[in-house]
């Protein structure tokens, strides 16, 4: 097909004209080009565009596992060295002094059962919400009993693991311990947030429930 010459001061000279016209086909292959992939394989350009957010979800859920698996086995750890020996972790909560003397047995078997419970219930990823909330709860409490003795300059062994009560130490000693105590409780923390925030996670209880749910749905 023909092209007729541009008139005026903008005429463009015949090796100009060819040039554009060579450079005008190969756009418009690369564009036909473009289209063809588009239309021929539409799911593959999705996949391609779905497959950051997937792998970015995955890295979330095994995020999640590890702070449940974290959170879960300390407080299942903790709980059960304190049922072992009750009288220990009566006195452990007696001697922090900011309970009634006669409401810290019923402490010292609340506290080791709850932390058992919770403890499983995140291991192995049951209520994962609800148990991430009450083991962010339980650190914040123990955060709030290291800094209270802290902050009356008592020296004890904070008992997380029992065994706790008064010790006769170095006070810049006791201080760094408390320091490493409340940094530990802190930690473990943010596995509770995260858990709140983001509660699906890798091979967990609920997600199985909830998948089974779905199919039977369908």
């Amino acid at each position: 097909m023909a092209v007729a010459p541009l008139r005026g001061p903008a005429a463009h000279r015949p090796d100009d004209r060819a040039t554009d016209r060579h450079s005008h086909r190969r756009r418009v292959i690369h564009i036909v080009d473009d289209i063809s992939i588009t239309v021929v394989n539409p799911t593959k350009m999705l996949d391609m565009d779905s497959q950051p957010s997937l792998r970015s979800s995955t890295v979330r859920d095994w995020a999640g596992l590890a702070a449940r698996i974290i959170l879960g086995a300390t407080l299942l750890v903790a709980g059960i060295i304190k049922a072992t020996d009750i009288d220990s972790t009566i006195w452990s909560v007696r001697t922090y002094q900011i309970v009634p003397w006669d409401l810290a047995p019923v402490i010292g078997w609340t506290m080791p059962i709850l932390e058992i419970i919770v403890g499983l219930m995140l291991i192995f990823g049951i209520a994962t919400r609800w148990s991430g909330l009450l083991g962010t709860l339980a650190m914040v409490v123990f955060i709030v009993g290291i800094s209270s003795v802290w902050a009356r300059h008592i020296s004890l062994d904070c008992g997380c693991f029992g065994n706790g009560g008064p010790v006769d130490r170095n006070w810049d000693l006791t201080q760094r311990t408390y320091v490493l105590d409340i940094l530990r409780d802190l930690g473990l923390t943010l596995c509770g947030v995260w858990l709140v925030i983001r509660p699906r996670s890798a091979l967990s209880v609920d997600h199985w429930i909830t998948r089974v749910c779905l199919l039977y749905v369908r």
